[in-house]
Formats: structure tokens, C-alpha cells, sequence
């Protein structure tokens, strides 16, 4: 007997909601250009969500998949409504899987937050993340509603909802915070602030969704970031989690390092796809941005295979860009832990994907400050050269 090939990561994005209750500039959904969600349904349908479990049935067939993870997005993913987000967990978890196991989890800004939400969330262990970019007056720069009306105060509602949830023993994961990395103010007041007055453990700092095309200060990028790190090496609180820095020092200290999600970049057993409202599949949500044909449809859910995905020329040019490093990263201390940047950053209408991330020299600077602290902390020298491939 042949065995399966193995997949240790299957992650879908999953469009539940193509549709937002506040309008974020900088959204790469709605705002830059690109008319995927507009022109698509509202609110997938339960017969898209059944093609999807025979989606995921037919791929544990063909692979050995450690994990399935579904993340219900949008838009705002609670704009689906609580009956068909409930019959969407129960479709998903009825599924025959083998042994893969099957996550599902929850990005939204929380203002629709209530204790019946909290309720399917608790019934179908589903985690959930919050976004918010930091105290009011930098969060409702960029996060305002439709009416051009702050989002902070419902937010903050929502997530004190989910905290006081966790604490009670009610979700299966402590919520945590996903902030888009602003390059005009510095870092460690949002830290703080998470930290100090939302109690928050756990987030994490998104590098933007920005292009060589599109980034207007990539230098600014470090100042933020630094300050950040700084804050967090000085915090006497040892519990604060945030996934950016580990997963990068992990890879300094570790020879054991695990891409994550959404940080590091897939590798051939980590597979990420976006699927619409429509059950049409794409590659990584984020090239939505670049209007580039590698976001175009590979196919719907209905009539492909997992193994018809990969085959395909969109996911084959993900991959091989991802395989090859860039001319300019040959030479970088840092290539082991950057990889040349995520695809959105490389990306450029004249070179394609064949550049190094637009945030080059802030990266640089962020991953050399990280190592100065870990060295600080005690982390030997060597123990980080070796593990960066440097000797």
C-alpha cells in the first residue's frame, strides 16, 4: 500500500460574509481595488458549506492531513447570523475526516458580539480573534464605521464580553487581538494599551498588506516594531504572547521552527486557500490586493479535488515563488527567518513576484533588534548564527 502524502496544515479562509458592518481603509477586501466580494453573494449558502465538508471528506481521502482549520471570515463573519454560523459548525464537525482534526475559529471587530454568539462559540469550541488597532485614537483612524462613527467603544465591548467568557471557562481559547502594524505612531502604546487596559495576553502585530506598488513609507515599519519589542522584553509579565516576535525568535533559538499561519510562508505540508461565497477557490486572500490573474478562480469547491488544487498553474506559481528566493536575499543574515517576505510584499506590476518585501530594511532592522535582546536575555551567540545558517 502506497502511503498518503502527508499535509500538516490545510487552512481555509472561509467567506462567510462578503459583506462589512464598518469600512476600513486600509481593507484589502473592499478598499483596494478589487470587486471579488462586492460581486459576490452576501452570505454563503448551506449548500456551499455541505460542498465544503465533502471538500475537506475527499481531501483526507487523497492526504494524510494532520489538521483542517476553517477560519470564518469576511467582510464580518457575523453578519452571516447566528442560525447559519451554527448549522455551518455542525455541518463542518458531522464530517468524516479519518483521523485529521478539525479547528474552527473566528476573525471579527466583535461589535456584534452578545452572549448568544458566545454560546456557539462555546457549543462548537470555535476561537476567536478581535481586530482592533490600539487605544481610540488610533484605532478610529482607520476603523471607523459607515457612518465615519468610532468602532472602538463597540469593539471593546465585544472582546470584555469574550475575556469575561474565557475567564468563566466558557471558550476554548483565551481571545486574542490582531492589530495592523501602523508606521506612524509607535508600537509599544498599542502594547500597552492591549496589555494595561484590555487585559489582553495574547495578540499579535500584522505586518500591512502593502506592495512595492503601494507602500508608501516601507522604513517607517521598524520604528514601530522596535518599540514594540523593546516594550515587550522589558514587561515584567512573562505570560504576554505575541505571535509575531515568537514565531520569528522561535526561529533563532530553535532548529525545530513550524511555519504559522499568516507569519511565515507556506510550505508544501502548510497549505492556505481562500474560498468565496460562492465556493469558488483561491490562492492567499491577501494577492487579492495585487488585481494580479494569480487571483483568479482555480476552481469551486462543487466539482475540484484538494489534489487538482494544488495542480493548478495559480497554486504551482504560489508555490514556486515561494520555493525561490530573491536575487537581493542571497546574501542576508536574516534569509532563514524572512524567506524574502510574505507574496503580497514581493509583489510589483513590473517584476512580478521576483523582488524582496517591500518592508526590506525594516525588517532587518526588527530582526536585528530581536537578537540583540535574546542575547541580552542570555541566548547564545552561536546558538542564534547556527540557527540562522551562518556557521
Amino acid at each position: 500500500m502506497i502511503a498518503k502524502k502527508k499535509i500538516k496544515h490545510l487552512e481555509i479562509i472561509l467567506k462567510v460574509s462578503e459583506r462589512c458592518n464598518i469600512n476600513c481603509t486600509y481593507c484589502y477586501v473592499f478598499n483596494l481595488g478589487n470587486e471579488i466580494s462586492i460581486n459576490s453573494k452576501p452570505i454563503i449558502s448551506h449548500n456551499t458549506i455541505k460542498d465544503l465538508r465533502a471538500f475537506f471528506e475527499q481531501a483526507s481521502q487523497e492526504y494524510d492531513i494532520e489538521t483542517i482549520q476553517v477560519d470564518f471570515h469576511g467582510g464580518e463573519p457575523l453578519m452571516m447570523g447566528r442560525e447559519k454560523f451554527e448549522n455551518a459548525c455542525n455541518e463542518f464537525i458531522s464530517g468524516s475526516y479519518n483521523k485529521t482534526k478539525l479547528n474552527l475559529a473566528c476573525q471579527t471587530n466583535a461589535i456584534l458580539i452578545d452572549n448568544e454568539w458566545i454560546d456557539i462559540f462555546s457549543k462548537y469550541n470555535v476561537s476567536v480573534g478581535i481586530s482592533i488597532d490600539g487605544p481610540k485614537h488610533i484605532n478610529d483612524k482607520y476603523r471607523l464605521d459607515r457612518k465615519g462613527r468610532s468602532t472602538y467603544e463597540g469593539t471593546v465591548r465585544g472582546l470584555v464580553m469574550l475575556q469575561e467568557a474565557w475567564n468563566a471557562g466558557r471558550l476554548i481559547d483565551q481571545p486574542g487581538i490582531l492589530c495592523v502594524a501602523n508606521p506612524s505612531v509607535k508600537g509599544a502604546e498599542i502594547y500597552r494599551h492591549f496589555v494595561d487596559v484590555l487585559k489582553c495576553k495574547k495578540f499579535d502585530f500584522l505586518i500591512p498588506d502593502e506592495s512595492h506598488d503601494t507602500c508608501a513609507n516601507p522604513d517607517g515599519l521598524s520604528d514601530f516594531y522596535c518599540s514594540v519589542i523593546d516594550e515587550f522584553f522589558s514587561d515584567a509579565d512573562q505570560d504576554v504572547y505575541v505571535r509575531y516576535f515568537f514565531t520569528h525568535m522561535q526561529s533563532m533559538i530553535s532548529s525545530e521552527f513550524s511555519p504559522v499561519m499568516g507569519l511565515s510562508k507556506s510550505g508544501s505540508d502548510t497549505i492556505a486557500l481562500t474560498v468565496s461565497s460562492e465556493g469558488d477557490i483561491y490562492v492567499d486572500d491577501t494577492l487579492r490586493a495585487t488585481n494580479d490573474p494569480i487571483f483568479t478562480p482555480i476552481g469551486n469547491i462543487l466539482n475540484l479535488t484538494l489534489s487538482e488544487t494544488i495542480a493548478s498553474w495559480q497554486m504551482q506559481k504560489y508555490m514556486t515563488v515561494n520555493n525561490q528566493l530573491p536575487t537581493a536575499c542571497t546574501d542576508c543574515i536574516w534569509k532563514k527567518v524572512c524567506g524574502g517576505g510574505r507574496h503580497i510584499q514581493r509583489y510589483s506590476k513590473a517584476d512580478d513576484f521576483k523582488r524582496e518585501s517591500v518592508f526590506c530594511p525594516s525588517i532587518r532592522k526588527i530582526m536585528s533588534r530581536a537578537a540583540s535582546h535574546l542575547i541580552e536575555s542570555g541566548i547564545s551567540e552561536d546558538i542564534i548564527m547556527k540557527n540562522l545558517g551562518i556557521k
